[in-house]
C-alpha cells in the first residue's frame, strides 16, 4: 500500500513540477495575494477570511485570489475563485506576491525569490498533536517527512496567539524564522464585542429563533470516514432528552469536518436540528451558540474564549489517545467529559459557570493566552507594508 502510494505521489509531483515551471516564466504582480484553506475543502472562512477583509478595508484594488475546491461556494465579488490544484491555480500561486495559507502545500509548488509566504494554520490551542508530534500516526512516513520539510523552508511568518503554539511551532514544524505572536486572526471577532443585533442577525441567517437556546456539536474527524458510531448520531433523541432535563427549549446545530461530510448525510434533520456542515464560518457558530458539544476538536478552546461552556463527548477516548495522544491531561482540563449520551446531559445539567471560569482563567495564564482581538489587522498591515509597498 505504501509502495503505491509514493508512487502515486512521484507521478503527482513529477507532472506537478514540470506544469508548475512553466508557470513561473511569468512575472509576479505585487498587487496580489492568493489564500488557500484546507486544500481547497473550505471556503470563505477561517483567519484566512478575516485577513482579507483588513485588506480590503486598506486597499480595495488588490487581487484576491481564493483556491477552492467548489466553484459555486459563496464568496464576496471582490475575491476570485479558481480552482485549487488546475493549471490556473497553478498560475496565481507562480504570480501571487503573497500566500496565505492554513494548511501544507504540495511538494512541487516552488516558492519564488521576492514572493512571501504566511501560515495561519488552522488550529492553536488544541488536545490532538500534530505533525512531527505524531509521527507514528501517518500511514506514509517518508513522503509526509519529505513534504512537510520543504513546506516549512518555504514559510516566511508563522501565526499564533499564545506562547505554548509558539513553543509547539517550533517543535512540531521544526520551524525557526519568524513568529507573530498577537493572536489568531479568526479569533478577534470572539475576544472583541460583537452587538446583540449582529448575533441576531446571525441566529436569523440559519433559521434559528432568538428565543431558542443553540448547542453547538462539531465533533473532529477519525480515521475511517465512514463510521459513525463515536459521533452523536439520534441527535434528535438527545436534543429532546436534554430540553426534558433542563426545562430550556433547545436547537441543535451539527458541523462535521471537512473530512467527514459524507456522515453528515446519515444524520435525521428537523427544525430543531440544523445540518450547518457547509456554513463558511465556524466562528460564527462559536459567537451565537450558547453551549458548544466536541470531542478532541481545538475548537473547543476558540470557543472558550467567551467563557462560554464547552464539553467533551469522547465515546471513543482510549482508542483516540492510543492513536494521536494528546498535549493536555483531557481529564483535568477545564472542559467536563462525557464517555455517554447521560453523562452529557448530566454535565450540562450540572455545569458551575464560576468554577468554570476560573479553571480557564488558570488554563489560559498557563499557555501564554495573547488573544489581542487585532491580529487581522496587524497581518494585513504586515503585508501592506512590508510585502506590497512596491506595488503601489
Amino acid at each position: 500500500m505504501t509502495f503505491l502510494a509514493n508512487i502515486k505521489h512521484y507521478v503527482k509531483d513529477f507532472l506537478g513540477t514540470i506544469v508548475y515551471s512553466f508557470m513561473c516564466v511569468f512575472k509576479i504582480n505585487p498587487r496580489k495575494i492568493v489564500f488557500s484553506n484546507y486544500w481547497g475543502y473550505n471556503g470563505y472562512t477561517d483567519s484566512l477570511k478575516y485577513i482579507s477583509l483588513e485588506l480590503k478595508k486598506m486597499d480595495d484594488s488588490l487581487e484576491m485570489v481564493w483556491l477552492v475546491n467548489n466553484l459555486n461556494a459563496e464568496f464576496p465579488s471582490y475575491i476570485k475563485k479558481i480552482k485549487y490544484n488546475t493549471i490556473k491555480g497553478f498560475y496565481h500561486l507562480a504570480t501571487a506576491k503573497v500566500w496565505v495559507d492554513n494548511q501544507r502545500k504540495s511538494y512541487f509548488i516552488k516558492k519564488r525569490k521576492n514572493q512571501y509566504y504566511i501560515q495561519t494554520w488552522h488550529g492553536s490551542i488544541g488536545f490532538k498533536r500534530i505533525e512531527l508530534d505524531c509521527l507514528d500516526s501517518y500511514n506514509n512516513k517518508s513522503y509526509y517527512l519529505k513534504s512537510r520539510k520543504h513546506d516549512t523552508s518555504m514559510i516566511d511568518l508563522f501565526l499564533s496567539g499564545n506562547d505554548w503554539f509558539d513553543q509547539t511551532i517550533r517543535r512540531a514544524f521544526d520551524y525557526k524564522k519568524e513568529i507573530l505572536t498577537l493572536g489568531t486572526p479568526r479569533n478577534d471577532i470572539l475576544v472583541s464585542k460583537i452587538s446583540d443585533e449582529e448575533i441576531a442577525n446571525l441566529k436569523s441567517r440559519i433559521g434559528v429563533s432568538a428565543s431558542k437556546k443553540i448547542m453547538f456539536y462539531a465533533p473532529t474527524f477519525r480515521k475511517d470516514e465512514t463510521d459513525m458510531s463515536n459521533y452523536l448520531s439520534d441527535i434528535d433523541g438527545f436534543r429532546n432528552d436534554l430540553s426534558k432535563e433542563t426545562n430550556e427549549d433547545w436547537v441543535v446545530l451539527v458541523r462535521l469536518h471537512p473530512r467527514m461530510m459524507s456522515l453528515a448525510k446519515k444524520i435525521n434533520y428537523s427544525e430543531n436540528v440544523i445540518n450547518v456542515s457547509t456554513y463558511s464560518d465556524i466562528q460564527e457558530l462559536l459567537l451565537l451558540s450558547d453551549i458548544l458539544v466536541t470531542d478532541y476538536s481545538s475548537c473547543i478552546f476558540d470557543f472558550a474564549l467567551q467563557y462560554k461552556p464547552g464539553f467533551i463527548y469522547a465515546a471513543d477516548l482510549e482508542d483516540f489517545r492510543k492513536d494521536r495522544n494528546f498535549y493536555f491531561d483531557i481529564e483535568n482540563s477545564p472542559f467536563s467529559i462525557a464517555q455517554s449520551k447521560d453523562e452529557l446531559i448530566k454535565n450540562i445539567k450540572t455545569f458551575n459557570q464560576k468554577d468554570y471560569k476560573n479553571k480557564l482563567k488558570t488554563f489560559f495564564n498557563s499557555v501564554g493566552l495573547k488573544e489581542t482581538g487585532t491580529a487581522s489587522y496587524k497581518v494585513a498591515e504586515i503585508i501592506m507594508n512590508k510585502c506590497l509597498s512596491n506595488g503601489k
